[in-house]
């Protein structure tokens, strides 16, 4: 669909272009137009975002990387400990 300055007259109220400033008229809020942004942000609302997307995907990485972490330290202590213990 090329873009144009037009608002596009004939498209399904899903495939509607929301803008503030692309088009030349001014700002319409027939019921239609309502309805069909309420229905998008609903639709939206539900869904996670990348942003949540990643975060949680840090979040799991993080605990998986302290819970590694935490093993290579104790791992580093009693190995360490072993090794004084032996050498004296």
């Amino acid at each position: 669909m090329p873009l144009s300055a037009e608002r596009p007259s004939n498209l399904h109220p899903c495939l509607a272009r929301w803008s503030t400033a692309a088009f030349s008229d001014a700002a319409d809020t027939s019921p239609v137009d309502l309805q069909s942004l309420s229905a998008h942000v609903q639709h939206c609302s539900g869904m996670p975002s990348h942003t949540e997307r990643l975060q949680g995907a840090a979040h799991w990485a993080g605990s998986v990387m302290r819970v590694r972490l935490m093993s290579c330290v104790v791992l580093l202590v009693l190995v360490l400990g072993a090794v004084l213990a032996l050498a004296s």
